[in-house]
């Protein structure tokens, strides 16, 4: 019978990893879109690292 305390926790370390890089990629997303709107960006430059973040290039 499973343990119900461990029952929502993930067992692989894989899917721990992959929820502190959600949780960075968030952070990093936040942090770029907040000097886009400062100004600090071009729409070019934005683009281009949001794109890269979210590993579409």
């Amino acid at each position: 019978m499973p343990d119900p305390v461990r029952a929502d926790r993930p067992d692989q370390p894989d899917q721990v990893r992959r929820s502190a890089r959600n949780a960075a990629q968030r952070r990093d997303i936040h942090a770029l879109t907040r000097q886009y709107e400062r100004g600090a960006l071009t729409d070019a430059e934005y683009a281009a690292e949001l794109a890269r973040l979210r590993g579409d290039g």
